[in-house]
């Protein structure tokens, strides 16, 4: 069974997976910065984002597909904890990861640009 969604129900479903990969890219620099649980502010900070990011991600779940949520969480909240990394951690990228990222990026545009169309139900007629 399939519902129609509303275009409020589909803002608030991709409102819901830009908040995950929000507190997905925090809980993880706050992760790298407890120096491994050994300082407790940012430590607190990981583990509060880490469980809000898959409370509001079983909010994204309930309007968006599951394929669709997790490409798009995991490969922008890959991409931001990247260039955040280097930005405030000052790590080094190689030529190599960049390109692996810049095919993230690829990865996800490829499969959001080429959707497929949802199927009519011609089990029980023309609605």
């Amino acid at each position: 069974m399939t519902r129609q969604l509303s275009i409020r129900d589909l803002w608030r479903g991709w409102a819901y997976v830009w908040a995950t990969v929000a507190l997905e890219v925090v809980g993880t620099l706050a992760l790298r910065a407890s120096e491994g649980f050994t300082l407790p502010v940012p430590a607190v900070i990981a583990v509060a984002c880490y469980v809000l990011t898959i409370l509001v991600l079983s909010l994204a779940l309930k309007v968006l597909p599951m394929s669709l949520v997790y490409i798009i969480w995991t490969g922008a909240g890959t991409t931001g904890v990247v260039l955040f990394s280097v930005w405030i951690f000052d790590e080094t990228m190689t030529l190599w990861s960049w390109l692996g990222v810049l095919l993230v990026i690829c990865g996800v545009t490829m499969i959001n640009t080429r959707r497929q169309t949802p199927q009519k139900d011609t089990e029980h007629g023309p609605a």
